[in-house]
């Protein structure tokens, strides 16, 4: 059965049971019951994982399809690209190490049916029922919702993230073959370089668009 507990209370002793080293913090933010708010919440999570996260570490995620579905719809609500609809990725970097998320095709009902009939216990945030956050509105009110006319949204949505993905990878691929025509070094000392504004006008608006957000994107990676 599911413990209605703080995760600060329930991990440690579980961890402290299987000689399991932990290392926690604790974040001092503000209200975190506004679109903003969260998103700050969640990049102090992943600040935290980024400094601890050392070299050849490897960090598991328990995300899960129906999480994928959220964040995509979260995403689309708010004016995504195509870039943003590619949703949760399956692997990434992170600080020194990678994160990885083995549950992202798996549904959470099919964790749950999973962990019952095999009788594990597992922690659940008290905060998922509460629908003043706009992640749970789109989990608790409109998935359910829209699953009752299109039982299959969550299968559908996962594949048109794969899709997405896939095709963001072709617009990056697309915006670093232009990056590299169309800039040139100021100098022969080659410490920066320059757009060729008659290049780049040469290009279509959308390649031009494309371009450009991939140099704001990755503008501390990008040498210019």
């Amino acid at each position: 059965m599911a413990s209605i507990l703080p995760r600060w209370r329930i991990i440690p002793a579980f961890c402290n049971n299987l000689s399991i080293e932990i290392i926690s913090t604790q974040l001092n933010l503000r209200d975190c019951k506004d679109s903003i708010s969260e998103n700050n919440a969640r990049n102090a999570r992943y600040d935290f994982f980024k400094r601890e996260n050392k070299e050849n570490s490897l960090v598991a995620f328990g995300h899960h399809q129906n999480d994928q579905v959220e964040t995509l719809l979260f995403r689309l609500f708010r004016g995504t690209g195509i870039s943003g609809a590619a949703a949760i990725p399956e692997c990434r970097t992170l600080g020194q190490g990678i994160i990885i998320r083995p549950f992202l095709k798996i549904k959470k009902n099919e964790l749950l049916k999973y962990a019952q009939l095999n009788r594990l216990r597992w922690v659940e945030d008290s905060s998922n029922s509460e629908n003043q956050y706009s992640r749970n509105i789109i989990r608790n009110k409109i998935l359910p919702l829209i699953q009752t006319h299109w039982p299959q949204v969550i299968e559908s949505l996962s594949h048109f993230s794969k899709i997405a993905e896939e095709q963001n990878e072709i617009l990056i691929d697309v915006a670093k073959n232009d990056l590299k025509n169309v800039s040139f070094f100021e100098n022969q000392s080659k410490e920066a370089k320059q757009i060729c504004l008659r290049k780049f006008l040469v290009l279509t608006s959308a390649r031009q668009k494309n371009l450009i957000y991939y140099w704001v994107a990755n503008i501390d990676t990008v040498n210019f």
